[in-house]
Parts: structure tokens; sequence; C-alpha cells
């Protein structure tokens, strides 16, 4: 495997904290390509992006910011935030970053905070990528998804481990859990029947966190949306099976 290029660090400040973010891309050479931002799951960072990121930049400015709460951006709300409260201040962070229309991806958890996004600001939405997201009706979902990522630890390279552990540490027990209960209480189908724009479905074949029916769920409530499973894949299949990510999500932006 080719090393996979270094994303450069950086930091800008928002009404509410200091924001680490990752950016990959020539904003010169990607002309008019609307930004992709990449927003991640429950207890990691952006770090975790580190393998696709580089890839989704050949003809597009790529973000991938760190949410509050998790990974460097400091300090930590008090109190843990839900999928709507995440989403606003992901456009906190994209006001000040400067981006006014982007296309956005949500893996895991971060699938219900774009689709929040999606809801409440349409207007600065062209495309919706969900990978692996735990989208879901407003229902005690934690015992299944925490015997799925125990499940998932079997089939993900090893190279990811350091990673995810790190932030897992960085983030903390009490915060991982106080926030999926949060979100458990959210109906975040129903925002996602209330997006407009297109969407894409990505699932890894092997996920043992996002089951098909949970797809089947997805896509009733957006009919509109494409799907795309990865034969064989895990949760964190942007990891392990970066480049067949990176080309199914370009075939999908195409040169918008």
């Amino acid at each position: 495997m080719r090393p996979t290029p270094a994303v450069p660090d950086a930091w800008v400040t928002t009404p509410t904290a200091r924001v680490f973010y990752r950016v990959a891309g020539d904003s010169d050479a990607s002309g008019t390509a609307v930004p992709l931002v990449l927003v991640h799951g429950l207890g990691v960072s952006s770090a975790y992006f580190a393998r696709v990121q580089p890839l989704l930049a050949a003809g597009r400015v790529v973000y991938a910011p760190d949410l509050p709460g998790f990974g460097r951006t400091q300090p930590r709300p008090r109190r843990p935030l839900d999928a709507t409260a995440l989403s606003e201040r992901l456009r906190d962070w994209m006001d000040a970053v400067g981006l006014s229309r982007v296309h956005l991806l949500g893996h895991s958890l971060g699938g219900p905070v774009v689709a929040e996004f999606a809801c409440r600001h349409p207007e600065r939405l062209s495309h919706l990528v969900l990978v692996g997201a735990t989208v879901g009706p407003a229902s005690p979902q934690m015992p299944r998804q925490v015997a799925g990522l125990l499940r998932d630890f079997l089939y993900e390279p090893p190279t990811v481990f350091p990673v995810l552990l790190a932030d897992y540490v960085r983030s903390g027990t009490r915060r991982i859990v106080a926030t999926e209960v949060i979100v458990d209480g959210e109906d975040t189908l129903a925002a996602l029947a209330r997006v407009p724009t297109p969407i894409l479905i990505v699932r890894g074949g092997r996920d043992p966190i996002v089951s098909r029916e949970d797809v089947g769920r997805m896509r009733v409530a957006a009919p509109h949306a494409r799907y795309v499973e990865v034969p064989g894949a895990p949760h964190v299949l942007q990891w392990g099976h970066a480049a067949h990510l990176a080309r199914i999500i370009e075939g999908f932006l195409g040169r918008e």
C-alpha cells in the first residue's frame, strides 16, 4: 500500500470553541468544485478519515473537523450535545471557515448530525453522503450498537485500532455513553425524510453495527436515495476500503 499523504492540520475559532480540522486539496486547482466536509462518528475524530481524505481531494477541497466534545476541539461542552446541537456547531464552523455551500459526508453518528444539518439548512447543502450511518427512529439502540462495535473489532484492520483507541480515551466513556443516549432519543429518520438534496447511502457488507434492516428504514424515509454496499467491508470502511469508497463517492458527486 502506498504511504498516505499527510493532511495539514488547521484551527479556527467559532462563537463556542476553538475547532481543530484537517484540510486536503488545492483551492486554486479545484476550480468551482463544491467542497466536501467529512463528519466523524461517536467518540472518534477526523483522524480516522486520514486514508480517504487525500483520495477525495484530487478535484476538490476536503475538510474534516473534530466535533465539539471529541478530538482536539476545545473547550469541551460541559454537557453532551445531541445531533441537532452538533449540526448547529457544524454550521458555526462552516461560517468561521467561510464555507457557504458544501457536500456533506457523515459516518456512523456523523450520519444523524449531517441529516439534521441537511434538514435545517438545505440551502447550504449540495449532496449528502451517509456511510455506515446510525440514522434511526427515537428508540434505545445503544445495547445493540455496543454489541455490534465489539464484533466489528474482529473485522477491522489492526492499523486502525491505535487511531480509534486514542480517540476513545480522549473522549472518555462518560461522554461517549451520554452522547449515544441523547442521540437515541432523536428521530433522525424523520429528519432524513425531509432532506430534498441527492442522497447516497453506503454500507459495508460485514458491518455489524448498521444492518441491512437499518438501511432499509433509511431508504423508506428517503426513497430517492442511492444505495451502495461494499462487499466484505466492516463499519470503518473509510480506513480499510478507502480507495473503493473514494471511487463510489466521486461517482456520486461527479464534477459538481
